[in-house]
């Protein structure tokens, strides 16, 4: 009996243990037809999805449970919608295949309303041109609407059906968003107005960025390069150049040690190895070199490392096959890169495709201020759909002008790219590729 006792305990503590470090989902499809599920966060220091295979257990033709292992609370792709997740939560989903979409219960179905709550983060609803002169009123609509937020998933806690670490993720990105949009407002100021500027960012302060737990958040990294780069060396736009990355450099090392010190310089070095300035090299080299002698952390080590190779290929021209790589506007109708590449022209290549949201809602955006785009920017749609159909559809749907690469060299030119997520723009002239990463929503914001 007492063996017996000792067995069904340590059986409870293996099957326990091993829950805790998963989460599961039970898939319920409503319709005719069955959706295969993929699963991936993403990883914004090192510029890429991480793909999740998942365990897919068949109840029947219409449910399954999906297992997925997940060590640590994270940011997940899912179901074709980001929510927030952590070892241990179970989900129930309904996924109505006629209409694409899902309904999300369990203990923590709050935390899939992730995305919906954090969606326009830097506030790309809000007409920045339009408060030329009333910045510091756009300031307080910006801070009524980060509260506003707040306030909804305050609620949302406390009817404990959003779990504490999403709660605490959730409430650090939208600060630091408002802080990331005070940054944007400054930047537009007439360089004389110190005072105006000074009442926008008197939020930023090092207390604020001392939470260790907020690394991984894309909005921390923005705001707290913001402070050092930006605030701290009283620029009132951020400009690239040797002297301000040897400023930015003491600064980030004199303020922080350990892990926040090391995600800071890496970061620091993917800002200017994205950009793609031509004079960095000896400044990078050297900076690269000191990195991979002074950081422990393989995360951070790595990000420097796929940067450092990217950066490489900056300033030179594009190798042939890239240029001379097939675009297909229809099955029968294809031209070449360099072709619809303008010479002394700054030319966007913009990767989408038909089932990323995010792409169409900036295909839309674009498409309203298409002739003010069209005076500063030659503007490439390319497709990263597999399904030719799906795309020709699609761009018909948003009347434009878009291609796909031929399946023959797709994945060797996304490579070259280092194309990971959707939307991504690269920034192009005279053949060469002067930024990668360019924030074209941030573009089409300005104009």
């Amino acid at each position: 009996m007492k063996k017996l006792i000792l067995s069904l305990v340590f059986f409870f503590f293996i099957a326990s243990s091993y829950s805790q470090k998963q989460v599961i989902f039970n898939v319920d499809f409503v319709g005719d037809k069955h959706e295969t599920v993929s699963a991936a966060s993403y990883d914004y220091i090192n510029n890429k999805f991480i793909p999740y295979e998942p365990n897919i257990i068949k109840i029947n033709t219409k449910k399954e449970k999906i297992l997925l292992e997940i060590t640590s609370p994270i940011e997940l792709f899912i179901f074709k919608q980001k929510i927030f997740v952590e070892p241990g939560q179970i989900y129930n989903v309904k996924y109505f295949l006629k209409n694409d979409s899902i309904h999300i219960t369990g203990k923590y179905y709050g935390n899939a309303i992730y995305e919906t709550i954090l969606e326009n983060r830097i506030y790309p609803e809000i007409d920045f041109s339009a408060y030329t002169g009333k910045e510091l009123e756009l300031k307080t609509i910006l801070y009524n609407i980060c509260n506003f937020k707040i306030s909804i998933i305050d609620s949302l806690y406390k009817l404990n059906i959003m779990s504490k670490a999403c709660y605490k993720y959730m409430n650090s990105e939208l600060y630091y968003s408002y802080l990331s949009s005070l940054i944007i407002i400054s930047n537009k100021l007439n360089q004389r107005d110190s005072i105006t500027k000074k009442i926008l960012l008197e939020d930023f302060n090092i207390s604020k960025f001392k939470d260790s737990s907020n690394l991984n958040s894309k909005f921390y990294g923005f705001a707290i390069i913001d402070y050092c780069v930006k605030v701290k060396t009283n620029l009132l736009s951020f400009e690239y150049s040797i002297s301000q990355l040897n400023k930015s450099v003491e600064i980030i090392k004199s303020q922080f040690t350990g892990i926040q010190k090391e995600y800071l310089l890496s970061y620091l070095f993917r800002l200017y190895a994205k950009k793609q300035l031509p004079n960095y090299h000896e400044s990078l080299d050297s900076m690269y070199y000191e990195l991979n002698g002074s950081i422990k952390n393989s995360f951070y080590l790595k990000a420097v490392s796929n940067w450092y190779e990217f950066y490489n290929k900056a300033n030179k021209k594009m190798p042939d096959y890239v240029l001379n790589a097939q675009l297909y506007r229809s099955v029968n109708d294809s031209v070449l890169l360099k072709s619809v590449l303008k010479e002394n022209k700054k030319n966007i290549i913009d990767f989408w495709a038909s089932f990323c949201s995010p792409c169409i809602k900036q295909i839309n955006k674009y498409n309203i201020k298409k002739e003010k785009v069209s005076e500063k920017l030659n503007v490439i749609f390319i497709s990263i759909d597999d399904d030719p159909i799906k795309h020709i559809e699609a761009a018909r749907k948003l009347n434009l002008l878009s291609y796909q690469l031929s399946p023959f060299n797709s994945k060797r030119i996304l490579e070259y790219f280092a194309i990971q997520n959707i939307p991504y723009s690269i920034l192009v002239e005279n053949e060469q590729i002067k930024e990668i990463g360019f924030d074209f929503s941030i573009f089409l914001m300005t104009l």
